[in-house]
């Protein structure tokens, strides 16, 4: 009986991949050799991104006694998780993924175990993709007196560069390990992935979402394999820009002819390319669609920054499909850093976002560990040593680190100080807001009663529907003026200067985008007052928020002009928070603020949305 190990297995796929034809595509890894993915634990550790920050993990493990001081395994049946990019930018990540790699059979020995979910930098150094590797980590894979070289290119290559690459290729020995990861893990009810949860997750259980992810990967690394054997593509180009030339290709190849005519053949232009063989072709074209796979994408869980950073009205659905699919109450996640370096919670401790930069020297943050106990969530931040009881919950919408409930009293009672920024067109003053060590900025606009009325009304209205959309704001007088005092990010950018620079947010949505939203927010309060400079984005998050209502709350049931060719999408979470309002609760909180004909007809607008919107999510 002939045994295949592993190497030699997937040395044989890429053999094979190179041998494919137009009807023999290649075949994927056997499921057999995928890992499991739901297991049960009654101690679980977790940590965000590395990036070759070997010294604060080592740290970290250590205070935790999950190692001892010569890197041993010392805790029992406890499992630990790397939520993923071990890799790039720091320079000792061959040093983090050894250490793993040791621990695993010692943790297993002792009943535990170490779990090593995948993320995206992973995915990119097994695919070629080596843009953020750095000096150190290639110095890491350099023999003692090696030289740089160049590429076919004539671009300079690093001492190690082609160590490394060839210990990420599916025979090398980092490659063959990361192989062997999971894209999504499970232990107990809690659901762990690097990137966050899409759409995508919900249609398909945990183990079909890993079992698919690794056929695909597989499968895409044997034919990227065999086409560099064919000599279609190159070692020294990553997967993508691989199948970005390939596609070319496959393209140009597909056009029709123009018919040919009497020229000197002397002066007709070259083709850069051969044309692609007839063997190739059909693996060339499966190559293209697995380079562009979702599950590769921003759409897929080693990628996707919805959960962490998309609006909660738009993000719940997808995040409560998934969880119910996946027969877990939360997840923990790393790849977005959080601004304040602490692990937070958002979707009350459905999900939990663990990346607190470890990387000091790039992230300026901190090693932390999740310590999960039964239903219980705690957080060790190794360089003070403290153990808090829960992650810090994530504000609908903050503002220097403050929430809704902290900013309002900031405004309010703070000391208002000019910036001596140029007022705007229409008067508005950038000011600073300070009370005790706590400073915000702000915006104040001149008002009279009905217009200042309205902006406050606005605001509340937003706290009694939980939306997290308008930005804080409260009635103030500066400089012997009366008007209103809007709470802003240190670096707020409007949607004028967002649309100028040509800058803003990543598609990371699954359903919808904030103009959804706002959209809903202004037919809702008849908003009169929209305008690209009252649409404002922190640039650090690209989070959004509305200001500007003084000109909102009319009458009827009409809605703003400008909506007329906006899209008529209603996000199912935004639904059930117009479905809750009434006329008591409007009374209760608006009463103050707008008349009763004001609320009467803000209902019926609520009606009118209700019945001629079309709710998706």
């Amino acid at each position: 009986m002939i045994r295949l190990t592993r190497r030699s297995l997937l040395r044989a796929v890429a053999m094979l991949a190179a041998l494919c034809t137009l009807n023999s595509p290649c075949a994927a890894e056997p499921a057999a050799a995928l890992p499991e993915v739901r297991f049960q634990a009654q101690r679980v550790i977790a940590f965000g991104d590395v990036h070759g920050a070997f010294e604060q993990m080592f740290k970290l493990l250590r205070d935790l006694e999950v190692i001892d001081a010569s890197g041993s395994w010392t805790a029992g049946t406890t499992h630990l998780v790397s939520l993923g990019d071990l890799l790039d930018r720091g320079a000792d990540s061959k040093k983090v993924m050894d250490l793993l790699m040791k621990l695993q059979p010692e943790a297993l020995a002792a009943g535990g175990r170490v779990h090593v979910v995948l993320g995206n930098h992973e995915l990119m150094n097994l695919t070629g993709d080596l843009r953020y590797v750095s000096a150190g980590e290639y110095a890491a894979f350099a023999t003692p007196g090696a030289a740089s070289g160049t590429s076919s290119d004539g671009a300079a290559r690093p001492p190690g560069f082609e160590a490394l690459g060839k210990a990420f290729l599916p025979q090398g020995v980092y490659g063959q390990w990361l192989l062997q990861q999971p894209s999504v893990l499970i232990i107990n009810d809690t659901a762990f992935v690097h990137g966050g949860v899409p759409p995508l997750a919900a249609t398909m259980s945990a183990a079909e979402l890993e079992r698919t992810f690794k056929a695909r990967l597989n499968e895409l690394l044997a034919l990227r394999a065999g086409l560099e054997q064919a000599a279609l593509i190159s070692p020294q180009t990553d997967v993508n820009d691989s199948a970005i030339e390939l596609r070319a290709r496959l393209e140009a190849a597909a056009e029709p002819k123009p018919p040919s005519t009497e020229t000197d053949a002397s002066s007709a232009p070259a083709s850069p390319k051969d044309p692609i063989p007839e063997t190739q072709i059909a693996n060339a074209r499966r190559f293209v669609a697995l380079a562009n796979d979702d599950l590769f994408s921003n759409a897929g869980v080693l990628w996707y920054r919805g959960t962490a950073r998309c609006h909660h009205l738009l993000e719940a659905p997808v995040l409560t499909e998934a969880l119910t699919r996946w027969q877990v109450s939360r997840v923990a996640m790393g790849h977005t850093p959080t601004p304040d370096h602490r692990i937070r919670q958002r979707f009350n401790g459905q999900a939990i976002l663990a990346d607190t930069g470890m990387l000091t020297e790039y992230y300026g943050g901190q090693p932390a560990g999740l310590i999960i106990s039964g239903s219980t969530a705690r957080v060790f931040y190794a360089l003070t040593g403290t153990l808090a009881d829960s992650p810090d919950p994530v504000p609908l919408l903050e503002i220097a680190g403050l929430g809704g409930e902290e900013i309002v009293p900031l405004l309010t009672n703070g000391v208002i100080t000019p910036t001596g920024e140029t007022p705007s067109a229409d008067g508005t003053v950038t000011v600073s807001v300070a009370a005790g060590e706590q400073t915000i900025r702000g915006l104040f606009q001149r008002a009279g009663k009905r217009e200042i009325n309205n902006q406050l009304a606005a605001y509340q209205l937003d706290r009694l529907m939980n939306l997290g959309l308008i930005a804080p704001v409260v009635a103030r007088e500066y400089e012997g003026k009366r008007g209103t005092l809007t709470a802003i990010w240190a670096q707020t950018i409007d949607e004028a200067a967002r649309t100028a620079s040509g800058q803003g947010p990543a598609n990371w949505c699954g359903r919808g985008n904030v103009f959804n939203l706002m959209y809903v927010l202004d037919a809702l309060i008849q908003n009169n007052s929209r305008q690209p400079t009252n649409m404002l984005y922190n640039p650090g998050t690209w989070e959004f928020m509305s200001a500007g209502h003084d000109k909102a709350f009319g009458k009827g049931k009409s809605f703003p002009p400008y909506l007329q060719n906006a899209p008529k999408m209603l996000p199912s979470a935004f639904a059930q928070a117009l479905r809750k309002l009434d006329e008591q609760q409007l009374e209760e909180t608006l009463g103050e603020l707008l008349s009763r004909n004001q609320r009467r007809d803000l209902l019926k607008r609520r009606d009118e949305l209700l019945q001629t919107w079309k709710i998706e999510g």
